[in-house]
């Protein structure tokens, strides 16, 4: 099965592993593919390789060399993108940013445009937001639903900015605990038990 997207591999993703490593990688996502069993240790097999904070070359040839090895072994297309996402999201290594120019240069310009768009939002409400994509949507025109897109992406943007900032408040929160139980003598640990109702 061919690939419809053309992928270019320049000389810095190429250099990127050696041929020991580029076999781990392969054995390491046939494995992902044939099973949840086999799943986990080739996540940590493919982490090992291509690092905790991977550049965008090394990121981007791992990536690659995934695909094209699910591609080998007949998956479609969607199969591949499904199988892609869990694993991506599974390994917990962000995508690092291209250091190409015009890559930086684009991402500069999708910013700017997005960062446009949410400023004809700022004034307004979550409520008086929904409000307005309610009246849009009451006479539906070509215009009035391109507008409540973006209204409802403005909302779904709001919205994972609050989960972000109470997970961040948690996170820091528990860490806070953590950090004061490690303190805490045998005695007091057991008193905090017993109040807690753990012990």
């Amino acid at each position: 099965m061919q690939n419809s997207k053309v992928v270019i591999k320049t000389a810095e993703m190429l250099a990127q592993f050696d041929e020991q490593e580029s076999a781990l990688i392969i054995s390491s996502t046939i494995a992902f593919a044939e099973g949840e069993d086999s799943a986990e240790e080739a996540i940590a097999t493919f982490s090992r390789i291509i690092g905790m904070n991977p550049s965008f070359a090394r990121y981007e040839m791992g990536r690659i060399i995934f695909v094209e090895t699910l591609e080998g072994q007949g998956l479609s297309q969607d199969a591949i993108y499904q199988r892609s996402l869990r694993f991506f999201r599974k390994l917990g290594i962000d995508k690092p940013k291209s250091d190409n120019p015009e890559a930086i240069r684009k991402a500069k310009e999708r910013e700017e445009s997005k960062a446009k768009k949410r400023d004809a939002f700022v004034a307004l409400s979550n409520e008086e937001l929904q409000a307005k994509v309610k009246s849009l949507l009451a006479s539906p025109t070509l215009a009035n639903l391109k507008s409540s897109q973006n209204i409802a992406k403005e909302l779904e943007t709001r919205q994972k900015e609050v989960s972000k900032e109470s997970e961040t408040e948690f996170k820091d929160l528990q860490k806070h605990v953590l950090d004061h139980v490690k303190t805490l003598s045998f005695d007091e640990l057991s008193d905090l038990a017993s109040q807690i109702g753990i012990r």
